[in-house]
């Protein structure tokens, strides 16, 4: 019995159209209208692919990347620090999916903060409300609304002002 050594597949140098479908379809929500969000591509200088989620403008900072190299799905943070690494990319994509920070999670802290305010504040009238306003503060710091906007749902009316 004889063994033949079969040279490996090199990369093509761009993604598929089936792998660039995978990692949008993961991130659409993290790219959807209003969050100044969009990718990009690239190749380092040894020619492995890389896909770029960049923030809003003016900065455009680099806020997840996913390489490919030797086969392999890479997943970092834009910082450089690696996040996951595996062969299956629709894995790399549902961690890339939960490392972005959305908007959605924003709205699911601002109930919960709400309700915890609505919760001690009918035990402790008159501790809860510097908290509330602290919490309703860097809420709207988080999703950069104006302080003085009152609700996201037109008509909704605050139960309590933002000073």
């Amino acid at each position: 019995m004889s063994v033949v050594a079969f040279e490996r597949k090199q990369d093509s140098g761009e993604w598929s159209e089936k792998e660039l479908n995978t990692l949008v379809a993961a991130l659409g929500a993290a790219m959807a209208p209003g969050t100044g969000r969009e990718w990009e591509t690239g190749i380092t200088e040894k020619g492995d692919v890389q896909f770029y989620l960049l923030g809003p403008l003016p900065e455009q900072a680099c806020e997840l990347c996913v390489s490919r190299i030797d086969g392999r799905y890479i997943l970092d943070d834009g910082s450089g620090r690696l996040l996951f690494e595996h062969r299956n990319l629709d894995l790399v994509a549902l961690h890339a999916k939960a490392a972005v920070p959305s908007a959605s999670w924003l709205m699911v802290r601002a109930i919960t903060c709400g309700v915890r305010f609505a919760a001690r504040s009918t035990k402790r009238q008159s501790r809860g409300s510097s908290r509330a306003k602290s919490c309703l503060s860097s809420l709207y710091r988080s999703l950069r609304l104006s302080p003085d906007l009152a609700s996201p749902f037109p008509d909704h009316r605050p139960i309590l002002k933002v000073a």
